[in-house]
């Protein structure tokens, strides 16, 4: 069993073991347009690209290329066993070789688990950070999860690792933190419909959360990184009549957005209001011409529900509010 870097003239064999493997194993668990999602992610042009950045391995027995794995910094990415070699212990020699070298530098490996592969990482010890859903042109759904795993090295944690856990908000304690994070009225007016007036001043922003705590059971949470700096806040009520969870007054730190925070933190509010509130839905309000927000809230698979049309009005603008909704159902969609 050997393992060698790929050059450009093991291009056509990455290529084949990519491509076959997905042929051969992913039609089982997902539908044909999620398939051809898969392959086009893993397209020629790919494949050469991180061949040439020297990041892509082989591994070979007996002479003959079996499988194949990417490492980018500390993503495990591309990692194919043909199908006929499988459950001989290639993939996990690949993932010590892989988990090895990202050890080197950094201390967590991350990768995305299709479901065909996704217990094997599980017993490996990896954890799940989030889930993705992608829609394909088709209209079928390919669903995965973003997991990662503490590597036993002295390596610096990846760029980007958000080490994202949410909390509750304690008014006291955290709102001097949050106050200057939205800087002009007209972002305040779209984060918070003119509910609190701005700027955000400790004791009217206390009395609004009591309020809606009071009215619709909403508690309020930090979204604090590894280091326990907040870098995200937003709200969560259950409505036990409808099943129906409700997020409000979603924003994130100044020096995070732009940076798959809000992203990160909607996975881990959804996975909250799914598996621990038990929400069959949650939903939220958003401006429509609010549209960093509504591609952040699309990309975590809501969908518009219903149009108020000039629900709000700010300084001669007429704004319409969209009311974006994800069911339980959707997240954890399988083929």
């Amino acid at each position: 069993m050997e393992i060698q870097q790929a050059d450009t003239s093991l291009f056509g064999t990455v290529q084949a073991i990519t491509q076959e493997t997905i042929d051969a194993v992913y039609p089982a668990y997902y539908p044909k347009g999620a398939v051809n999602y898969f392959k086009a992610h893993h397209s020629a042009e790919n494949i050469r690209t991180d061949i040439e950045a020297g990041a892509v391995y082989v591994l070979s027995d007996g002479g003959k290329p079996v499988a194949t794995v990417t490492i980018k910094e500390n993503h495990i990415l591309r990692l194919f066993v043909r199908k006929e070699a499988q459950h001989r212990g290639y993939g996990k020699a690949l993932l010590d070789f892989a988990e090895s070298k990202i050890a080197e530098s950094y201390a967590e490996a991350e990768l995305d688990a299709s479901f065909p592969a996704k217990h094997i990482y599980l017993k490996r010890g990896y954890c799940d950070t989030e889930f993705c859903i992608e829609e394909s042109e088709s209209g079928d759904y390919l669903c995965y999860d973003v997991m990662s795993k503490k590597l036993a090295g002295t390596g610096t944690p990846a760029q980007g690792d958000t080490g994202l856990r949410l909390r509750p908000y304690i008014h006291d304690r955290d709102f001097d933190s949050i106050k200057d994070w939205i800087g002009d009225e007209r972002t305040h007016a779209l984060w918070s419909a003119n509910r609190v007036a701005f700027p955000l001043q400790k004791e009217s922003f206390g009395m609004l959360l009591r309020d809606i705590s009071e009215k619709f059971g909403d508690s309020p949470f930090i979204a604090a990184g590894s280091d326990g700096t907040p870098v995200g806040f937003l709200c969560y009520s259950l409505n036990p009549d409808t099943e129906e969870g409700m997020l409000k007054f979603i924003m994130t730190s100044p020096e995070v957005r732009g940076k798959g925070y809000g992203h990160k933190m909607l996975s881990i509010a959804l996975q909250y209001a799914f598996e621990i509130t038990g929400a069959a839905a949650v939903h939220l309000n958003v401006f429509s011409c609010n549209e960093p927000a509504k591609r952040c809230y699309r990309k975590a698979g809501f969908t518009d529900r219903n149009i108020a049309e000039k629900a709000f009005s700010f300084m001669g603008e007429s704004w319409d509010r969209c009311n974006m909704i994800i069911k339980r159902t959707e997240h954890y969609r399988s083929a």
